[in-house]
C-alpha cells in the first residue's frame, strides 16, 4: 500500500445531507490511516459539524460559485498523496484525477436502486482498497463536546420523551401538509425547530418553538432527544440527517 500521509476528502454538493451522509467516508479513512494528516474541503455553514472530530485534522472552506479554483488550490498548496472526492461537475474529478497521485472521483458508478448513498460510497472505497472491509457498515456520526450535551439538554429543560418537528424542506416533494394537525395531535408535546422564518410561521400555534440554534446547537439538541427517548420527526432533510447522526 503507497504512504498516505495527507488525504483530502471533498465534499461540495452543496447541502448538510450531503456532508453528513459523508461522515462514515471520513472516519473510515481515519481508521484505515490513523497517522494521516486529513483534510476536508466543504461548503460552510456545514463545516461547523466537523468541529471537534478528531478524525480531521483542517477543514477548508470553498466559495459557492468557486469550488474548482478551491479545489486546484488545494491540490497546489498541500499536495494531498490520497483524495476522495464526491463532487464531479466542473471537471473536479478530471482535476484531481490529473494533478493528484491516487484519487477515488466516481462514488456514485452503478449504485443499486436500494442501496443508500452512504453505504455505496463504503463499499466502493472497500473496492479500491483505501479502507479496511470491515468498515462498510460505519454509519454517520457526529462528535459533540460534553459541554454541547449539557447544553441541548439545557434547552429541552424537563421535558421527557420530547417530540422535535422539523416541518421546512428545500424541495417540493419533502414538504408534508399534516405538520400542524401531527402537532395538535401531540397535545403540548412537540417542539417545532427551523429557520426564523419557520418559527414566525409557528408562534402562536399548537406546538412551542425551538429557540434559534446554530447547527451544532440543534445537533446537541437533538442528541438530548435522543437520550431521553424522544423522537425527531420531520423528512428527508440534513437536519433529519444530523439528528440520526447524533442518536435521536
Amino acid at each position: 500500500m503507497p504512504d498516505r500521509d495527507r488525504i483530502l476528502v471533498v465534499d461540495l454538493l452543496g447541502g448538510l445531507g450531503d456532508l453528513v451522509m459523508v461522515l462514515p467516508v471520513i472516519h473510515a479513512l481515519h481508521r484505515r490511516h490513523p497517522d494521516a494528516q486529513l483534510r476536508v474541503l466543504t461548503h460552510q455553514p456545514g463545516d461547523a459539524l466537523l468541529r471537534h472530530d478528531p478524525a480531521v485534522t483542517v477543514v477548508a472552506h470553498a466559495e459557492r460559485g468557486r469550488e474548482r479554483a478551491a479545489v486546484l488550490a488545494e491540490l497546489d498548496r498541500w499536495r494531498p498523496d490520497l483524495v476522495v472526492t464526491t463532487t464531479r461537475y466542473d471537471g473536479i474529478a478530471d482535476a484531481i484525477e490529473e494533478l493528484a497521485p491516487q484519487s477515488v472521483t466516481n462514488l456514485w458508478r452503478s449504485p443499486p436502486p436500494d442501496e443508500p448513498v452512504s453505504a455505496r460510497y463504503l463499499r466502493i472505497l472497500a473496492s479500491e482498497d483505501v479502507i479496511h472491509p470491515h468498515d462498510v457498515n460505519l454509519q454517520p456520526h457526529i462528535v459533540l463536546t460534553d459541554a454541547e450535551c449539557v447544553e441541548g439538554d439545557r434547552v429541552l429543560d424537563d421535558d421527557a420523551r420530547p417530540v422535535v418537528l422539523v416541518p421546512s424542506a428545500g424541495m417540493a416533494v419533502k414538504q408534508w401538509p399534516h405538520w400542524r394537525e401531527l402537532a395538535t395531535a401531540l397535545a403540548g408535546r412537540a417542539f417545532v425547530t427551523g429557520e426564523p422564518a419557520v418559527l414566525e410561521a409557528w408562534r402562536g400555534g399548537p406546538a412551542r418553538l425551538l429557540p434559534p440554534l446554530s447547527l451544532r446547537e440543534l445537533a446537541s439538541v437533538f442528541a438530548a432527544v435522543g437520550r431521553r427517548g424522544g423522537v425527531v420527526i420531520g423528512g428527508d432533510t440534513g437536519p433529519m440527517r444530523m439528528a440520526a447522526a447524533v442518536g435521536a
